[in-house]
C-alpha cells in the first residue's frame, strides 16, 4: 500500500484500501485556504444559514494563508 493508502485504511478502520474504494473516515484536521471568507457567500447562496453551519471541533481546523 502506498502512504495515502496506510493514512485511510488507518482513518477509517480498515486494515488494507484499495483505489477506487470509498471509504468513510475520520477527519484528525482540516485545512482551508485563505479565501474562507467566501465560505458565507457559499452558505447564503445554498441557503444556510450561518448558525446552522457549526465546525466540527475548532481545535482542529486551521487556515493556511498565503504570504506572497
Amino acid at each position: 500500500m502506498t502512504i495515502v493508502e496506510k493514512i485511510l485504511a488507518r482513518a477509517s478502520g480498515n486494515t488494507s484500501v484499495a483505489p477506487h474504494q470509498y471509504v468513510t473516515a475520520r477527519i484528525d484536521v482540516a485545512m482551508m485556504p485563505e479565501n474562507f471568507r467566501l465560505v458565507k457567500t457559499i452558505l447564503d447562496k445554498a441557503g444556510i444559514k450561518e448558525e446552522e453551519f457549526k465546525i466540527w471541533d475548532p481545535d482542529k481546523l486551521f487556515v493556511l494563508l498565503d504570504q506572497s
